[in-house]
C-alpha cells in the first residue's frame, strides 16, 4: 500500500506539449488523469485512517487554482521533466502540512510530466524546455486528497480515499 497526499493538475494542452518533444525524446509520459502535485508521500508508513486523522487537522490555504508556469528538470542527465510553480500560496499550504507533523523541508512544488528514458538531441531538448519558460502551461487544482496508489501492468491507478 502506497499512500500520498496530492492536488490534481490540469495541463491546458498536454497533447501539444508532448508533441513538442516527440522528435527527440523517448520516455514515459504521465497519463492525463494521473497528473498531480504531491504534497507529501506517505508510502506504507501509516494506515489510511491515521493519515486521514492527521489530514483533518491541516489548515486549508488553497481555494483557487494555482498556475503552473514553465518547465524544468530533475537529475543529471535529466530524468524527470516537470511543470513548475513558485507561487507563494503553495509554500503557505506546505507550511500547514508542517504544522501537523509532516516533514516539508524538501518540498519543491512540481507536477511530473515525463520520466525520460533517452534524448536524441540534448541541445534541442533544452531549447524546447526554454521555449516554455514564460508560458502558463496549466494549473494546480485546490483540492487536497489522500490517494492510494495501485501499481499494475498498465501503470499506476490512483484511488481517492479522502479530500479536505
Amino acid at each position: 500500500m502506497r499512500l500520498f497526499i496530492a492536488s490534481q493538475v490540469h495541463i491546458f494542452d498536454y497533447t501539444l506539449l508532448q508533441k513538442s518533444f516527440i522528435p527527440i525524446l523517448r520516455g514515459k509520459w504521465v497519463e492525463t488523469h494521473n497528473l498531480h502535485l504531491t504534497w507529501y508521500f506517505i508510502g506504507d508508513t501509516m494506515s489510511p485512517d491515521v493519515a486521514i486523522a492527521i489530514m483533518q487537522k491541516i489548515r486549508r490555504v488553497l481555494h483557487d487554482p494555482i498556475p503552473l508556469k514553465g518547465l524544468d528538470l530533475f537529475g543529471k542527465p535529466p530524468y524527470i521533466l516537470y511543470g513548475k510553480s513558485d507561487h507563494k500560496a503553495l509554500y503557505e499550504q506546505a507550511a500547514c502540512f508542517g504544522e501537523v507533523g509532516f516533514e516539508m523541508r524538501r518540498f519543491k512544488p512540481h507536477a511530473t510530466l515525463c520520466r525520460i528514458k533517452a534524448c536524441a538531441d540534448v541541445k534541442a531538448f533544452y531549447r524546447i524546455v526554454q521555449g516554455f519558460q514564460r508560458d502558463v502551461i496549466g494549473e494546480i487544482l485546490p483540492n487536497i486528497t489522500l490517494y492510494r496508489s495501485h501499481l499494475g501492468d498498465k501503470g499506476p491507478r490512483y484511488e481517492a480515499l479522502y479530500t479536505l
